[in-house]
């Protein structure tokens, strides 16, 4: 595997507490899903729950906490976690991934993609790199997390050179002829959602 020289390779702004089934009950597991697309055949969905990442919980768009997902347990253990934990009373969250997304694989050793799907694609190093590259996106990451839009909304967003912002896939999306409709329904924890 060749070392990448980004630092981060997906993101996901103000997603909504809510929108995640996060204890979907006995025999169903939770899914962190995003989407990038709307329709075929750049539609991709993807589970970020194992993605190794920072992520941070807002409460009405201010940060209230900030934390980290390593790789193996992935920013969706700790998310999961600060749902039972009521000091924190957030309302939504966004996340930064350090690990890529594969959005096709092409190499017929593997098995392929469900159709509309993507994957993490876990890293454990980063190339040699220059400063100057991984001061930059830093400096997106920071900007990103501090912009509403509002208050702050002077300044220039700067962007990853890899990472691609994924929406969060929210209960509508699940409704026919919504957009989970329009991938293999086999890559969700409970297709029973889509019916």
């Amino acid at each position: 595997m060749v070392a990448s020289t980004h630092l981060i390779g997906a993101f996901g702004l103000h997603w909504a507490r809510k929108e995640v089934d996060w204890h979907p009950g006995r025999g169903r597991g939770w899914q962190l899903l995003g989407r990038r697309g709307s329709i075929a055949p750049g539609l991709r969905l993807c589970d970020f729950r194992a993605a190794a990442g920072v992520y941070v919980l807002e409460k009405h768009g201010r940060p209230v906490y900030a934390g980290l997902g390593r790789s193996g347990q992935g920013i969706g253990k700790r998310l999961l976690a600060h749902t039972d934990d009521g000091t924190k009373n957030w309302t939504t969250f966004s996340w930064f991934s350090f690990d890529d997304v594969k959005l096709d694989e092409r190499r017929k050793t593997y098995r392929p993609l469900l159709k509309g799907w993507a994957e993490i694609e876990q890293r454990e190093e980063l190339g040699r790199t220059e400063m100057h590259h991984i001061v930059g996106e830093l400096e997106a990451l920071l900007i990103n997390l501090i912009f509403d839009g509002r208050l702050v909304s002077n300044i220039q967003r700067p962007q990853f050179p890899v990472g691609k912002e994924w929406t969060q896939v929210v209960g509508r999306n699940f409704r026919a002829p919504g957009i989970c409709h329009r991938v293999d329904a086999n890559g969700f924890s409970s297709p029973e959602l889509l019916r």
